[in-house]
């Protein structure tokens, strides 16, 4: 086998024509004409074998500096760059296809997100307890099918309802617990609970925040008091504070749009009460409290 920038002999038509003549007039081996001649016996083989069989032996078929081409243009430290952003290309793609981005067009898959305020109750999903969780598609996947998702609460609260709101559509509350449904976009599902103050008054949040109190004073006078706080979660805003009037969330106009209210509890008795929380852009938060 020729190797890389080996250099071959070339031979006239003639003399391999006559080196035939006297092998094929039995004046000569092609070892012994090799040796006359000092021409390689395996060169002299292969024009015997193509006269043989027709072929042309004035054609030179071998390749003189085999190997490619040198070429002293070349800009190494371009192709280098070339090939690393290639490469750079490959590894992007193939992270991206291991994050639910679709090979296409590098879309965010949809994904199902069920969350709860962990202050008040936990979620009983996939066999484990969590307060927040999120499902995506598989690729291709056109629906997720949720069975038996259960809302538990904590001591001292009571699970209201599920919120359920599609990223397409008004949200949708659910009485149902568990709770079995085909989610076909985007959407998230909150476990609503209520938190008893004092008997016959509630508290609980709907959105991505949840809601503290504090100040509490309980005399038995008429004027006892609580400060509720509403925490808001990254990117999330405060919305205002709400009731429940026949199933119906009707906004509490007497409080107002202040993350942090007193109210007097007595004025409330028999009454549920909502911190509302809604999702924005702004990425302003009053305090991240969605990994705690």
């Amino acid at each position: 086998m020729a190797s890389k920038g080996q250099k071959f002999n070339s031979y006239s038509p003639e003399l391999k024509q006559t080196i035939i003549n006297k092998y094929l007039n039995n004046q000569g081996t092609s070892r012994t004409l090799a040796l006359e001649y000092n021409i390689p016996e395996k060169t002299i083989n292969t024009w015997i074998y193509k006269h043989k069989h027709g072929k042309n032996i004035s054609i030179d078929t071998r390749k003189t500096n085999a190997g490619r081409k040198k070429d002293e243009n070349i800009d190494y430290k371009e192709r280098y760059e070339i090939l690393k952003k290639f490469q750079e290309f490959l590894e992007a793609h193939y992270e991206a296809s291991n994050t639910k981005f679709t090979s296409k067009n590098f879309q965010i898959m949809p994904s199902v997100t069920i969350t709860t305020d962990a202050n008040l109750g936990q979620i009983f999903v996939n066999g484990e307890f969590t307060s927040n969780i999120q499902i995506p598609f598989e690729q291709g996947q056109s629906a997720i099918e949720l069975s038996n998702l259960i809302a538990v609460s904590k001591q001292n609260s009571a699970f209201l309802y599920w919120l359920v709101t599609p990223s397409s559509g008004e949200p949708v509350q659910m009485p149902d617990n568990p709770l079995s449904m085909s989610i076909a976009e985007n959407t998230t599902i909150t476990a609503v609970f209520s938190n008893s103050l004092m008997d016959g008054v509630g508290v609980t949040a709907i959105g991505g925040g949840q809601v503290r109190m504090g100040g509490y004073i309980d005399d038995g006078e008429p004027n006892t008091t609580v400060v509720l706080n509403a925490i808001y979660y990254s990117g999330w805003s405060f919305d205002g504070w709400y009731t429940m009037e026949n199933g119906v969330e009707k906004k509490l106009e007497d409080l107002s749009n202040s993350t942090a209210v007193t109210i007097n509890v007595y004025d409330y008795e028999g009454k549920l009460i909502i911190a509302r929380f809604v999702p924005n852009n702004t990425g302003n938060v009053n305090e991240d409290l969605s990994n705690s």
